[in-house]
């Protein structure tokens, strides 16, 4: 084994990868996969907004019309007005129990077209057994989003993984590892002449002494084996 492979061998990831899971943004359902006879109700609930149908309704109290709950706290943040009417201050009430029975009993296609129509309060049941659904990871280090199957690729190829050199032990990430393995004062090399491995980090200066010494002891060894071998 050379020492080159010695070194992949010997890389040791210091952190290790913990995604975060992110489900698919193209899991909404929309008037167009509405399942019911009579399309003019469910026009009713679609959010103006994200011109989506409403998750988590609010409704305004001065023209009752129906927004999702995420969508109109951002819209009201810089502005405090309905989207719909304009009144001002925005002011919710709560959702009609008529209509949020309508609206949960109401049947939609899956919106990631697997085939299965589901009812509009089994939506959240249905993302997590949806044979279509996909996840995105988020890689904690490089933040970066990673489709589930490139995740365990990306756990070695990531640019931000950190290594510990195998000769100095200083932390470096995967990017400058190798650039730190050629410069590194506690690395060994080769010398073919003495068939043995020695320090980078004896300079120039220093180098012809320390072959001269080893070689003085090589011979004196060879000397003596030879010797050996004689007798």
């Amino acid at each position: 084994m050379n020492i080159l492979q010695e070194e992949i061998k010997s890389l040791k990831n210091l952190y290790k990868i913990e995604p975060q899971i992110v489900p698919s943004l193209n899991y909404v359902l929309n008037e167009n996969l509405y399942n019911g006879m009579d399309s003019n109700i469910i026009e009713n609930f679609n959010c103006i907004i994200c011109s989506y149908i409403i998750r988590n309704p609010v409704e305004c109290k001065k023209c009752s019309k129906l927004f999702c709950g995420n969508c109109i706290e951002k819209a009201i943040e810089n502005n405090n007005r309905c989207p719909n009417c304009l009144f001002s201050p925005f002011k919710k009430i709560k959702f009609n129990l008529l209509l949020k029975n309508l609206l949960e009993e109401s049947e939609f296609k899956c919106p990631l077209f697997c085939g299965k129509v589901i009812k509009y309060s089994q939506q959240d049941l249905h993302k997590n057994e949806c044979s279509n659904i996909k996840f995105i990871y988020k890689c904690t280090l490089c933040k970066i989003d990673v489709n589930s199957d490139k995740e365990e690729i990306h756990k070695f190829k990531c640019p931000l993984l950190s290594y510990k050199c195998v000769y100095c032990e200083q932390v470096t990430n995967k990017i400058d590892y190798f650039n730190h393995l050629m410069i590194c004062q506690n690395q060994t090399k080769y010398c073919e002449q003495l068939q043995l491995y020695y320090p980078s980090r004896f300079e120039e200066a220093y180098l012809n002494e320390f072959k001269k010494t080893i070689m003085k002891y090589y011979l004196l060894y060879k000397n003596i084996k030879d010797i050996s071998n004689i007798f």
